[in-house]
């Protein structure tokens, strides 16, 4: 299906919808926003028997739980909710790109703006608590993307926004795992999500990787060989399959089958990081390319394993940091609905959401902007990864022809990679300062 095809299918659904909710920390599900199949796929497995001993007596906060009653009529003084009319603020103004900057032509801007009273997102609304799930509007829209983008194979999926991959990761240790426990992950990972997994009294165990990512002999060779005298039998499996942090390589296709599959045999949960998803380049990163038509840029991602995932066995992790802004702390988790309502309940004790104000933002942008993503989402990532690959250019360009320097470069996505200088370059590196050609390519 095309991305004009789906956007029609999008706009067709959302005509013969209900209103969104407009009312203070409305109770929604993605339930709500995606396409009705019942029957057409099969259910989900259930995951009792992995949930950590504190994840099994994790409920859902008494007090969020009233919220989801549908008596229009019912107040709730529970909540202290402050009145909106003593806020300081009435309105939030944005100005954005039309087309983001590709480094050889200006882009014009696009105002937004947000206000109290308003009947598409009420600012006020927007200020106020919210629900964990995230925003009607934002999460509608995200439900939409997941559904063109990944379109999980069975039935009871659903999504929710975070504050972020790091808040995510360190919910989703604890749903899954107790003290002691021993976490599946890449050889070399992402620095931030070992200290996550130590500050719960977590380990490690390593698996070999090579150009294509996960060795998929290693884990199996490691999982049966192992001995239950060193404690449980490892079933959370945490990957970067994607531009992987910090060696910069992509798992393929039939690579993340194989993986599947072996998750499969020996019931292991995949916790999907994938940050740089949507960064894609060309098939060579020396070659620089406009941005892709918006059908060619979406042919070109690689299936992701939420797509492959046919047990609901994989929590998928996104997130606005590195195709947007960091500064948002904005993300989703999509998984089985068991999962989700139970990252849900951890959500409501927790961080409870992401900040409104970031929430207007996202939606504005990606959303009333662009009229579910018929034109800024894919430009915007094509733009990024474009961006990247001039970059990557940049620093091959100088440190190659001299054999100055030697590394590998991401074959399809821009975002890490491997590089080592002799002594004298990196200080010559250093002594040249802050050189906008050379750093910004790092």
């Amino acid at each position: 299906m095309t991305l004009s095809q789906h956007v029609a299918r999008f706009r067709k659904r959302r005509a013969c919808a209900q209103p969104l909710p407009t009312d203070v920390a409305p109770y929604t599900s993605s339930t709500f926003f995606k396409a009705k199949e019942s029957g057409v796929k099969n259910k989900a497995r259930r995951w009792n028997h992995r949930f950590s001993i504190e994840s099994a007596r994790h409920e859902s906060s008494p007090l969020k739980s009233a919220s989801r009653s549908k008596q229009t009529k019912l107040i709730s003084l529970g909540t202290a909710r402050p009145t909106p009319e003593y806020y300081p603020w009435t309105s939030i103004h944005l100005e954005s790109l039309d087309v983001p900057l590709n480094g050889t032509s200006a882009a014009g801007q696009s105002a937004m703006s947000c206000t109290k009273g308003e009947a598409a997102y009420d600012f006020s609304v927007a200020m106020n608590y919210g629900y964990s799930a995230g925003s009607p509007q934002l999460l509608r829209f995200v439900t939409e993307h997941v559904e063109m983008i990944h379109n999980p194979p069975y039935d009871d999926w659903e999504t929710c926004l975070t504050c972020g991959t790091t808040s995510a990761l360190e919910i989703a240790f604890r749903m899954f795992c107790n003290s002691g426990d021993t976490v599946l992950v890449e050889q070399s990972t992402y620095p931030g999500t070992i200290a996550a997994m130590r500050g719960q009294g977590l380990g490690t165990l390593g698996i070999k990787m090579d150009a294509f990512g996960l060795v998929p002999s290693d884990l199996e060779q490691k999982l049966g060989a192992w001995d239950c005298a060193a404690g449980p039998k490892p079933f959370v499996l945490y990957m970067i399959p994607t531009g992987q942090n910090p060696t910069g390589t992509t798992q393929s296709a039939a690579r993340r089958r194989q993986i599947y599959h072996i998750a499969e045999k020996h019931d292991l949960y995949i916790i999907e990081d994938d940050p740089y998803y949507f960064l894609q380049m060309g098939s060579d990163c020396s070659e620089s390319r406009g941005i892709p038509q918006l059908d060619d840029y979406m042919a070109q991602l690689p299936p992701s394993y939420l797509s492959l995932d046919v047990s609901g066995r994989v929590l998928r992790m996104d997130t606005a940091s590195k195709i947007l802004a960091p500064g948002l702390r904005c993300g989703w988790v999509t998984g089985s609905s068991q999962v989700v309502d139970k990252f849900i309940a951890y959500s409501e004790t927790s961080v409870l959401s992401p900040s409104g104000p970031s929430q207007v933002m996202m939606h504005k942008l990606l959303d009333q902007s662009t009229t579910v993503s018929s034109r800024g989402w894919p430009p915007c990532r094509g733009n990024i990864a474009q961006g990247g690959t001039r970059r990557s250019e940049r620093l091959r360009d100088f440190s190659s022809p001299r054999g100055r320097a030697a590394g590998t470069c991401p074959s399809r996505e821009c975002s890490c990679g491997w590089w080592s200088t002799s002594g004298q370059i990196a200080r010559s590196f250093i002594a040249r300062g802050p050189n906008r050609t050379i750093w910004n390519a790092v």
